[in-house]
């Protein structure tokens, strides 16, 4: 995980300690400088933060075409060097995931507020 992801984490124990992040929603976008350069091994030590949190984690699975090829159910990821700009697959897996991200977000929120929640 990048020092400054880590100190902002760290940051947090106040409002852990309070339980201010309990039920909140968690997920995860990330780069690499290489193909296979850990996207799915950087996310989860993001993910056990949450869980410490008891935020509520959504992944966004193998739902929908653009998040099943680009092969990474439990975050967005792409390929970040100079050489290289986001593919349209990258950035429609990224799309597809904020959209499933907002949608849950939303209904969790609505379920909170004592509204109806849309199936």
């Amino acid at each position: 995980m990048a020092t400054p992801i880590s100190a902002f984490i760290e940051s947090t124990g106040p409002l852990w300690f309070a339980g201010e992040l309990s039920g909140k929603s968690g997920g995860g976008f990330v780069t690499s400088s290489t193909i296979h350069g850990g996207h799915e091994s950087t996310l989860f030590p993001l993910y056990h933060v949450f869980v410490h949190w008891g935020a509520i984690l959504i992944p966004p699975g193998y739902v929908g075409q653009p998040l099943l090829e680009a092969g990474n159910p439990y975050g967005a990821s792409a390929l970040a060097t100079q050489s290289h700009t986001i593919s349209e697959l990258e950035a429609s897996a990224a799309t597809e995931y904020g959209k499933r991200f907002a949608t849950i977000t939303a209904a969790l929120a609505a379920e909170k507020a004592g509204q109806p929640v849309a199936a």
